[in-house]
């Protein structure tokens, strides 16, 4: 397993597009992204392996995720959160074929996709 993270600090490779994964995770991630640069992102995705499995893991933001950051200090809202989780789900229903979806307390939105 090889991790990845735009911060250099944080990341154990320094160019994730030469990795040849099976398994892609991406975790609270995408709503930070625009639209566009999610699109390019499941492109690079596609080149870097033939045939790969992406997992997301993605913030619901409903009222049930807002009450539960309040309640650990923290703000209800993520100002550099730029893309809403519908959003994301329709771009990576356009890219790739959903295989399951999980919604971990109304929190998370977890999904499962195939290229």
């Amino acid at each position: 397993m090889v991790g990845y993270d735009i911060d250099p600090k944080l990341t154990e490779i320094k160019d994730y597009k030469k990795v040849k994964p099976d398994k892609i995770i991406v975790f609270d991630v995408f709503e930070h992204i625009e639209k566009k640069g999610i699109r390019r992102i499941i492109k690079n995705f596609k080149e870097m392996s033939p045939n790969f499995t992406l997992v997301t893991i993605i913030p619901t933001e409903t009222w049930f995720w807002r009450k539960s950051r309040k309640l650990l200090g923290l703000s209800e809202t993520v100002a550099d959160h730029i893309t809403p989780l519908k959003e994301i789900l329709k771009i990576l229903g356009e890219e790739l074929n959903w295989v399951r979806q999980v919604n971990f307390f109304g929190i998370s939105h977890i999904s499962k996709w195939k290229k």
